[in-house]
């Protein structure tokens, strides 16, 4: 281990950058609705598109933080810590649950027509 620079603590400024262009892309998709005269939204694939965008830009910053982390504390204490789960393994239960969740709407929906 002698030779081998030990990586910089990351500060928390990642996560608030994406979190706070998480927040500004919300607040800009909401701005840009277009309602007509009885209420109804107009464009919204520019709505979603903007979200989307803004949820990407602003999760590369907090991926980017929870990495350099990681590293940071492999590198200080490597066989002393707790087993935690992986960001993919953590994606992975999260798409599981939405598609449960999709297929049982689908059950629902056709149920009720």
């Amino acid at each position: 281990m002698e030779g081998v620079p030990i990586p910089k603590k990351p500060s928390a400024a990642l996560i608030w950058i994406g979190i706070s262009a998480i927040i500004v892309g919300f607040f800009l998709a909401v701005g840009s609705i277009r309602f007509t005269g009885w209420f109804v939204p107009t464009n919204l694939d520019r709505v979603y598109l903007i979200c989307g965008v803004s949820l990407l830009v602003g999760g590369v910053p907090i991926v980017w933080h929870d990495i350099l982390r990681e590293k940071h504390l492999n590198a200080i204490e490597p066989d002393r810590r707790k087993k935690k789960w992986k960001l993919w393994q953590v994606t992975l239960v999260q798409m599981a649950v939405m598609l449960v969740i999709w297929i049982l709407s689908l059950f629902y929906n056709s149920l009720t027509k």
